[in-house]
C-alpha cells in the first residue's frame, strides 16, 4: 500500500500544483471569494473557543520536550522596579509578568509544513536538511502560514457510529465523512474549508495523561485522500494526532501527516475542542485561527474559534 501511496523518498510529489516555489499549499485555496462567503454563514453571533488551556501538567509526548510556565516578577517586585525608573512610582502601582516555555506542538495547536519530511524531502520537494537552520526552517515555516478565515464544518463521526466516543484504533474511513455530510444536512467539504473532526476521544481520554497518547481512533488513508481531492485547507480533530494511531502502514510513523504535510500542503490542527459545537449542534461556521508568527518554526499553539 505505501508502493502505491508514494510515501518512500525516491518518490516525486512535487512541484506542487501551486508552483515550484510555493510555501503555502493548500492555504492557496483560501481565497478572498471564499472568505467574504464564509463571512456570511454566522446567524447568531454565538462563538466558540476550540483551544485546551496551556499550562504545565498538558499531557505531551516525550519528543517534543516539557511545558514550562512560572512567574518572572510579582507585583510586588514590579512596584520595586518602576520605583527605580524616571519619573517614580508615587501610588505603588505593581506589574506581573511571567515566562513560558513550550513546543509549538503543545496543546491545541496547528502543525507547519516544515514539520513532516518523507526522507530529506518536504513539501513541494524543498530538502529539509538544506533548509535547516539553527532555529527552525528557511522553508515552511509556521510564519507562512496566513491567517485563516474560511468556512468550518465539523463531522460528526462518533454519531455517525451511535457512539459518545470511537473505539482506541478505529479508522475513519471516507464512507463516515459522506455520513456525516449527508446527517448534519451539510455540503460536503470544499476547497478552502477548515474540517473538523469529533471522535470523542479527547473528552473522554484526556485525564489519563500520557496513556492517553498511546493509541487513538482517527483519520486513515483513504479518508486523508478524500479530503485532499477536495482541497481543504486544514483538517482537525479532538485527538492528538488527527490519524489513527497504531497505523494501517506498521514501520511507516504517521503516514496521514506525510500525506496531508508532505505530499499536499494540508495543515493539521491537533488537540481541537469540539464539544461544546457538538451540544449546540453547529455543524458549519465562520472558523478564525491566526497562528503565532514564528519565523521558520515547525506549528504554533493557537486558539481557534468557531462563530455561529
Amino acid at each position: 500500500m505505501a508502493e502505491r501511496l508514494g510515501l518512500w523518498p525516491g518518490d516525486e510529489w512535487w512541484p506542487s500544483r501551486y508552483g515550484p516555489e510555493d510555501e503555502l499549499g493548500a492555504a492557496n485555496e483560501l481565497t478572498p471569494d471564499r472568505l467574504l462567503r464564509a463571512l456570511q454563514i454566522p446567524r447568531r453571533g454565538v462563538k466558540y473557543n476550540l483551544a485546551l488551556t496551556i499550562g504545565n501538567r498538558l499531557p505531551l509526548q516525550s519528543m517534543h520536550g516539557p511545558i514550562v510556565h512560572y512567574t518572572y516578577r510579582t507585583h510586588e517586585q514590579g512596584a520595586d522596579f518602576l520605583q527605580r525608573v524616571p519619573g517614580g512610582n508615587a501610588n505603588e502601582s505593581g506589574c506581573f509578568t511571567d515566562r513560558a516555555e513550550l513546543p509549538l506542538q503543545a496543546g491545541t495547536h496547528i502543525d507547519a509544513l516544515n514539520h513532516v519530511s518523507i526522507g530529506d524531502r518536504m513539501y513541494n520537494g524543498f530538502p529539509a536538511t538544506q533548509s535547516r537552520q539553527s532555529a527552525g526552517t528557511e522553508r515552511l515555516g509556521i510564519d507562512r502560514c496566513p491567517p485563516i478565515v474560511t468556512r468550518g464544518v465539523l463531522l460528526d463521526v462518533a454519531a455517525v457510529q451511535g457512539v459518545v466516543v470511537l473505539d482506541s484504533g478505529y479508522v475513519v474511513t471516507p464512507a463516515d465523512l459522506e455520513a456525516a455530510s449527508a446527517r448534519q444536512g451539510l455540503t460536503e467539504p470544499g476547497p478552502g474549508d477548515a474540517v473538523l473532526l469529533h471522535t470523542g476521544w479527547l473528552k473522554a481520554q484526556f485525564h489519563r495523561g500520557r496513556e492517553y497518547l498511546l493509541t487513538e481512533p482517527g483519520i486513515g488513508m483513504a479518508a486523508a485522500t478524500w479530503l485532499t481531492d477536495r482541497r481543504v485547507a486544514l483538517v482537525g480533530a479532538d485527538n492528538f494526532a488527527v490519524e489513527v494511531i497504531p497505523t494501517e502502514l506498521p514501520g511507516l510513523p504517521m503516514p496521514v501527516h506525510q500525506h496531508f504535510l508532505v505530499q499536499h500542503g494540508t495543515f493539521l490542527m491537533e488537540h481541537v475542542v469540539v464539544d461544546d459545537l457538538v451540544r449546540d449542534r453547529v455543524f458549519e461556521f465562520l472558523f478564525v485561527a491566526v497562528p503565532l508568527r514564528v519565523a521558520g518554526g515547525s506549528g504554533s499553539a493557537i486558539t481557534p474559534v468557531a462563530i455561529a
